[in-house]
């Protein structure tokens, strides 16, 4: 096992438990009115201003093809290339520090899930929401 710990955020989605990495993120702040965006990817919720900041909310229960969740009081908001993004949670839990050669692979090759880990008895989805939110292409370069 290595020696070197990473700090990790755990957040609740629906019934389920997410942990990301705390690079990146900003902030986790209470849901004001979200504004629809029409003709938007499927994944994005739409627009809050949030302290004078336009940002683009997305539903992770939609990107991870989840059932939806009905109740999100809180916005997880992260750094994502030059602007800040954000996803809609259900609750917030705790910051805590694991190596990263804890995480065990779910042999899933889904962009974004880097597998699970186990903290405390629980067990958590590890993601990389900037891998997960990147925004994909048609075409991929065949090189």
């Amino acid at each position: 096992m290595s020696d070197e710990t990473d700090l990790w955020l755990s957040f609740k989605v629906g019934e389920q438990w997410f942990a990301q990495s705390v690079i990146g993120i900003r902030d986790i702040v209470p849901c004001p009115e979200i504004n629809p965006v029409p003709g938007s990817d499927l994944d994005v919720v739409g627009i809050v201003d949030v302290r004078g900041t336009s940002i683009v909310v997305h539903d992770l229960a939609r990107l991870m093809n989840a059932p939806a969740i009905s109740d999100s009081p809180q916005l997880l908001t992260f750094e994502l290339e030059d602007s800040l993004q954000a996803i809609r949670i259900t609750e917030a839990g705790e910051i805590f520090r694991a190596p990263q050669d804890s995480i065990e692979s779910v042999g899933n090759d889904r962009e974004g899930v880097r597998g699970t880990i186990l903290y405390q008895d629980h067990q958590y989805i590890v993601l990389d929401l900037m891998r997960l939110l990147e925004p994909h292409t048609a075409e991929h370069d065949p090189d």
